[in-house]
């Protein structure tokens, strides 16, 4: 009789993603992983960039599966070792958005979250890239990465710091304008927000491209025009019921990659706030990533 071998994952975990709460990730694991199926290890993350290294190092040994544990930044920077290799991202969510594991319905509880690995299957995913910055959700211009890059500098996390930095801003954001070339075609307009969508959502169920697929090899691209101050309550009711897209305030293309010049030099890639210069190149990698859910 053929026994399969178990497969072996590394738990690379972000010990200070979250709330504040603190886990006996051992015997969370211990308790919720199917022992049948996997072998496991555990790395805590101690600065930025060790979830790249720590990933790096585990293809290189042949590991099956890397389970980043934490935000979508740690989830970003152990995609970043898995592209084009045969090993599998999975994804415990512990950060304030969480927009990746929403999109494929992972649980935000980490028991839960477990005990779904145990039973997913493999799935291989388009992947974008900002100016060559691998981004896995949604990358963008604009209010969102103007808020973005306030969050980031705050300090404080979570959805109610975002929610206040995003009001906050709103009053004295103004929309600007951008030239973006899509498939030989040049598109000049005023925007609030640009959106480059691979997955569905910000996070926290804000659905900025609400029919993104992850495996149709091209990307979403949203694009918010100036609204009146009255609507910012309906345009947000569409955005939490999956109907931005039929908005008169949203213009959306699919694509391939695109060229955008930009009045600033402020972006976020899912979420993180990153220096993109004026000039901004988008593209997708077609199935680029294994991943399960």
């Amino acid at each position: 009789m053929y026994i399969m071998p178990k497969q072996q994952i590394l738990f690379v975990i972000n010990p200070v993603s979250g709330s504040g709460k603190s886990f006996d990730w051992k015997s969370l694991i211990s308790d919720n992983l199917d022992s049948t199926r996997f072998n496991y290890n555990i790395r805590f993350t101690q600065a930025q960039g060790d979830a790249i290294i720590f990933t790096r190092e585990a293809v290189g040994r042949g590991i099956d599966i890397i389970c980043a544990v934490g935000g979508d930044g740690t989830i970003n920077e152990v995609a970043q070792g898995l592209i084009n290799t045969s090993s599998a991202l999975a994804i415990i969510p512990r950060g304030s958005g969480n927009g990746l594991a929403r999109h494929f319905k992972i649980p935000t509880d980490p028991a839960k979250a477990i005990k779904k690995l145990s039973a997913s299957q493999l799935h291989s995913i388009d992947t974008g890239l900002l100016n060559e910055k691998l981004f896995l959700c949604v990358a963008g211009l604009g209010f969102d990465a103007t808020v973005a890059k306030a969050f980031d500098q705050f300090g404080k996390r979570g959805l109610l710091t975002y929610a206040w930095l995003s009001i906050r801003n709103f009053f004295t954001y103004r929309a600007e304008n951008y030239t973006i070339t899509l498939d030989q075609k040049k598109i000049i307009t005023q925007a609030f927000l640009i959106a480059f969508a691979n997955a569905s959502q910000f996070g926290n169920n804000a659905y900025i491209a609400p029919t993104a697929s992850t495996d149709d090899g091209l990307l979403n691209l949203v694009i918010i025009k100036p609204f009146p101050i009255w609507s910012i309550f309906g345009l947000i009711s569409k955005v939490f019921n999956k109907k931005i897209h039929l908005s008169k305030y949203c213009d959306s293309y699919l694509f391939q990659s695109l060229k955008i010049e930009s009045p600033n030099s402020i972006a976020h890639i899912d979420g993180e706030p990153v220096d993109s210069g004026q000039q901004v190149q988008v593209s997708v990698r077609p199935n680029s990533l294994n991943i399960l859910y």
